[in-house]
């Protein structure tokens, strides 16, 4: 139960973080400095005593409490916390919750920069987003000015960040489902770094648009066995995430806390062979479709460095029962030092594409198999 309370596993994650931030310090930025802060916005919403009754008269008003039968109250009190706020979200409640998340985020942020000056100057912001919160992120982000330079005076706002964000991290997410409700692709922002200079098509220019976040960076990381978590890359273009190859965020080995380089950081990726790309047949020259596809390549490059967007955490030692497995995947990732590992190389490492782990690379199936 402990790791679906919000505050405790965000205490787990922080400490695995400045753990492996020790171990791969030689691969970091100079003076980088991270820290993990929580956003406890359902704390601040109480949806249980909201009458949800639509009658008239006020004896037939009912609340969650009154339809909830008695009986194993820790499980109920799970699936209350984590599964019906999705349900939440998709109701008129969905403004009051983005309100509630902008204004607890840009609180935390401001008394962030008081206690370190200069920060909304030089320090960046990254947002994790975990199962729900993944969705909500990537209303608001979609959402946010392209760029944005901070100002922390005058009330709080509700309605945008008051920060920039660099990298956005969906995690456990259903945004893909979002993605398919709202009938939209997940496409980059026009005016970031990556996109200054994108050819028309390749990136949407537009504030709202879903699926468009004001970020540079976006990445899905999910557990395999997460009964909520789905992948992003197919709301690109399905038809060039077909081709991908699933990138397996690999185990940790006890050898790996020396000395990195950004071929070593994950094993395996030293020993790779050169890969060869396979000339296509005749046949595929005449059916391949290949402006869509370098739209797609280009669009998958705008998204991060690696030209994938999904990133998957496999299950550690012997599984004997793919039910509890499924059931503990969920809130997982906060004591995985994989997932910790991944997101300190991410937040820490130079930007460019030469700074990229080698084999977190985007690769099509064909080459991962020669890989192999």
């Amino acid at each position: 139960m402990e790791s679906f309370v919000f505050t405790h596993a965000t205490n787990s994650i922080r400490l695995l973080f400045h753990s492996e931030a020790a171990a791969v310090r030689s691969n970091l930025r100079e003076n980088f400095s991270p820290q993990i802060l929580p956003i406890n916005w359902r704390s601040i919403i109480q949806f249980e005593n909201i009458p949800i009754g639509t009658s008239s008269t006020s004896d037939a008003e009912f609340s969650l409490e009154d339809i909830t039968p008695d009986g194993i109250p820790a499980v109920r009190s799970m699936v209350g916390d984590v599964l019906l706020d999705i349900p939440y979200y998709l109701s008129h409640h969905k403004t009051k919750i983005q309100e509630t998340v902008i204004k607890e985020t840009n609180r935390i942020y401001r008394l962030w920069c008081e206690n370190n000056p200069g920060f909304e100057c030089k320090g960046r912001v990254h947002i994790l987003g975990h199962s729900l919160g993944s969705a909500i992120a990537m209303d608001i982000l979609s959402n946010q000015p392209t760029t944005l330079q901070p100002n922390l005076t005058g009330p709080i706002r509700t309605d945008i960040f008051e920060f920039d964000t660099k990298s956005f991290f969906a995690v456990g997410s259903p945004c893909g489902f979002f993605m398919l409700l709202h009938r939209t692709n997940l496409i980059p922002r026009a005016g970031r770094r990556k996109t200054k200079d994108a050819e028309a098509g390749i990136a949407h220019d537009g504030v709202g648009r879903y699926g468009c976040p004001a970020v540079d960076n976006i990445y899905n990381i999910y557990h395999s066995c997460d009964p909520v978590a789905q992948k992003l890359s197919p709301t690109v273009d399905s038809r060039y995430a077909s081709l991908l190859a699933p990138t397996i965020i690999p185990p940790l080995s006890a050898s790996l806390f020396s000395t990195f380089s950004f071929r070593s950081l994950f094993p395996g990726s030293e020993t790779s062979p050169p890969q060869t790309t396979r000339q296509p047949s005749i046949i595929e020259l005449s059916l391949h479709d290949f402006s869509r596809e370098s739209i797609a390549e280009n669009r998958f490059g705008m998204l991060n460095d690696y030209s994938q967007l999904d990133f998957v955490l496999e299950p550690q030692g012997v599984v004997e029962n793919q039910y509890l497995s499924m059931i503990g995947a969920h809130g997982s990732y906060w004591s995985s030092r994989e997932f910790a590992r991944f997101l300190i190389i991410e937040i820490g490492r130079p930007e460019g594409r030469e700074f990229c782990v080698e084999s977190l690379r985007g690769v099509r199936k064909e080459e991962s198999k020669k890989v192999a």
